[in-house]
């Protein structure tokens, strides 16, 4: 079995280029209001993703010096997100990449067994497993970014970071 790599822009990260570490959080338009008698209700008109790639110890540059960091760019990544509930139907909060598809486990008397699923753009719906209390679905996120191109390190090795926003 091959797992899938990053890709940005349709270019797959060469683990020579540096072993990438993932990460992400939220950027939301956010804010509590506060009632009469002081209880708290949260506004959020708005949420999107961004995150950064950091590559360090390459051998090579990330081969991106190709890609128009002024357009949009698909980003295709390997962490994976998951969303556990009663289910059996899952909507995801983001694309799941067209390359791998979402997964699915139930947990039946507190073990996790693999279950069968079927993704349909962003809702997932898992098959009904006899004696299950909860179910989990798993995806690898895909997004359409925007990316700011790696400033250049020129050590011995290769050290590069890529922040990004979700168009």
């Amino acid at each position: 079995m091959t797992y899938p790599r990053i890709e940005l822009g349709g270019i797959p990260l060469d683990i020579r280029a540096g072993e990438v570490v993932e990460s992400d959080s939220p950027i939301t338009a956010s804010v509590i209001v506060r009632m009469g008698l002081g209880s708290g209700i949260q506004l959020t008109p708005w949420s999107r993703a961004a995150g950064s790639l950091r590559g360090s110890g390459g051998w090579i540059p990330p081969g991106l010096d190709g890609l128009d960091f002024s357009q949009p760019l698909e980003l295709k990544l390997t962490s994976p997100e998951s969303i556990t509930g009663p289910g059996p139907v899952f909507d995801l909060h983001c694309d799941a990449r067209p390359d791998k598809a979402p997964w699915a486990f139930a947990e039946v008397q507190g073990e996790w067994v693999p279950a069968e699923c079927v993704a349909a753009g962003r809702s997932v719906s898992v098959a009904v497993v006899p004696g299950a209390v909860r179910y989990r679905v798993h995806w690898m996120p895909r997004y359409w970014v925007f990316a700011k191109k790696p400033p250049r390190d020129r050590s011995r090795s290769f050290d590069w970071t890529i922040e990004w926003e979700e168009v």
